[in-house]
């Protein structure tokens, strides 16, 4: 695939676009971004800006590498230039046809214009609601109807007739007839169309440079695959969604990446979806850290409120909604988390596929020795703790590797096995690439991971004929991504009853909400159990009836490199 190509001049159309079936990508971050009270002023590193941008387009260039779709960038300055100069042009014609410009896309401006005397602007877009998709006021602004009132004022005020020209930064005939629709119920007739995007006409491909007449774009594109502005993958843009709660309006953006959407917004192929999204985020989150360092503040979504964009949340439910009060770098961290948690995610062979396969940076040494970790998985009260702890004591000289986690620990016991931390230095410790694995455990909302350091720690203590034990669920499988020599022992209750009265002993939480999440885990792994095992992700599958019993079974099997294969019992 043709490596992304970013224009920074836009004298003559390029080539792919013409051609047909590119996917444009139109750069607008630095703009956006000083459009933030709070870094109004301040000074925003380019090369952090170029690193964002340049790392979508290398997102994009993996996500549609096997489609071959080639992938046009249009950089910032240069287009938002030609807009500049397009509204200027769309003020020339309406003076001739005595019309008045309304410009929908508050980042287009002209010096040589001022904005409600040489045109009037409309706050507005399209936005997701209980009705479906509308139009509406974006974030902050008055009404739809309140505008149009002040829009006919300004018509009247300047002695034009009731025509309008739009100018804004792209138009499809989508939201052509949308926003047609909108003005005919107000008497306006819209003679003139100026954009920086535009379709090319398959029907006459005539004049210059062969747009519909009444129609013009800084950058006509033919048979386009898609087109997304970087806002569109950013921690502050994406598609407005509105809610109301208690008569009050609140708008949220869904950006065109998990854990916030499925991705068709931008047509992200679905197989290639985390990947992408993993991209993406590290993009944000890095670009984050250079205003924070560069601004002295930690940016909230207060901030972001505050420049009239919505709070992030996500359409698919994968992750909660952002709250004004919190740290924009901590909420996008743990969407990162959230991409590769849960088992219904993780345990399958495309799961599998998608997780990061981070290097490990482990000593040479200490790679040879990643045949002695074992690793229990199951859902919550099969009995992997009480499992760990026989093996342990059955394989002298046997470690355990401890889980850093944001839960509590439950009893004396357990308190070999986690490492209670906060939540703030977790998400700080996957930041700084310290945590290898980590995930969200959806049973509790906890978070869990496993640090480089305790692995090198317990590689290097544990003797040659020993094994270090882990237990978990989303990092189990994780790690067996990053150690694909260890040896992934899929655990399972006896009985549904025995599960639910592990679960009662524990005392924590509502058990039949835990009960359902176990049975959900429990029916996912035992479906998918053979598939996993044939591709040599799972080693071996015990039934937990009798603890003694399942730890010299693995304990044999791990010596022996043999897959036994128990019968899953009904439960």
């Amino acid at each position: 695939m043709e490596k992304l190509k970013t224009y920074s001049k836009l004298t003559s159309t390029p080539e792919a676009l013409w051609a047909g079936g590119a996917f444009v990508l139109t750069q607008d971050t630095l703009g956006a971004i000083t459009k933030i009270p709070s870094l109004t002023e301040a000074d925003i590193p380019n090369d952090a800006i170029e690193a964002f941008n340049l790392s979508i387009l290398d997102a994009l260039t993996a996500a549609f590498q096997k489609q071959k779709v080639p992938i046009v960038s249009v950089a910032e300055k240069p287009f938002y230039q030609q807009l500049s100069f397009l509204l200027d042009q769309a003020v020339a014609d309406a003076k001739q046809q005595n019309a008045r410009v309304v410009v929908l896309d508050r980042f287009i401006s002209s010096p040589n214009q001022q904005s409600g005397k040489d045109y009037s602007i409309l706050s507005i877009g399209r936005i997701i609601n209980s009705a479906g998709e509308v139009i509406g006021p974006r974030p902050g602004e008055p009404s739809l109807e309140k505008q149009i009132k002040i829009l006919a004022e300004e018509i009247t005020q300047t002695g034009t007739d009731s025509k309008i020209i739009l100018v804004d930064d792209g138009w499809w005939p989508g939201c052509l007839n949308a926003y047609l629709q909108i003005f005919q119920n107000q008497s306006l007739e819209v003679v003139g169309f100026y954009g920086g995007i535009g379709p090319y006409d398959r029907e006459t491909e005539t004049g210059s440079p062969g747009i519909t007449p009444g129609y013009q774009a800084v950058m006509p594109v033919r048979n386009i695959f898609d087109w997304v502005c970087c806002r569109d993958l950013r921690f502050d843009g994406g598609k407005l969604f509105l809610e109301t709660k208690n008569e009050k309006a609140i708008y949220y953006t869904i950006p065109y990446f998990a854990p916030f959407s499925d991705g068709s917004g931008a047509s992200i192929p679905p197989e290639t979806l985390i990947p992408f999204s993993r991209g993406v985020i590290w993009a944000n989150l890095k670009l984050l850290e250079s205003i924070q360092k560069k601004s002295g503040r930690i940016l909230t979504f207060q901030d972001i409120s505050d420049a009239g964009y919505g709070l992030l949340a996500s359409i698919t439910n994968q992750i909660r909604a952002a709250e004004k009060e919190e740290n924009v770098i901590d909420y996008l961290t743990e969407a990162l988390i959230t991409l590769q948690s849960g088992t219904e995610i993780l345990f399958s062979l495309e799961g599998f596929e998608q997780l990061p396969q981070t290097p490990t940076e482990l000593p040479e040494e200490l790679n040879q020795k990643a045949g002695q970790v074992i690793i229990l998985f199951g859902s919550s009260g099969v009995g992997k703790t009480t499992l760990t702890q026989i093996v342990i004591n059955q394989a002298p000289g046997s470690t355990q590797i401890k889980r850093v986690t944001t839960r509590p620990s439950r009893n004396t016991a357990e308190i070999l096995g986690i490492q209670p931390t906060t939540k703030e230095y977790f998400l700080k410790q996957v930041r700084n690439g310290e945590m290898l694995t980590a995930g969200i455990y959806r049973a509790n909302g906890e978070l869990y991971g496993v640090t480089k350091r305790e692995i090198i720690t317990q590689l290097t203590n544990t003797p040659n004929d020993a094994f270090c034990v882990f237990e978990g669920t989303d990092n189990a499988i994780q790690l067996k991504k990053l150690l694909p020599q260890a040896k992934l022992v899929l655990v399972l209750p006896p009985s549904l009853r025995e599960l639910k009265n592990r679960l009662i002993t524990r005392n924590q939480g509502n058990v039949d909400t835990r009960l359902k999440r176990s049975l959900q885990e429990l029916d996912i792994t035992t479906s998918k159990a053979q598939a996993m095992l044939e591709a040599g992700i799972i080693d071996m599958v015990v039934v937990n009836d009798n603890s003694d019993r399942a730890a010299s079974l693995i304990i044999q099997a791990s010596k022996n490199n043999d897959q036994p294969f128990e019968q899953m019992k009904k439960i």
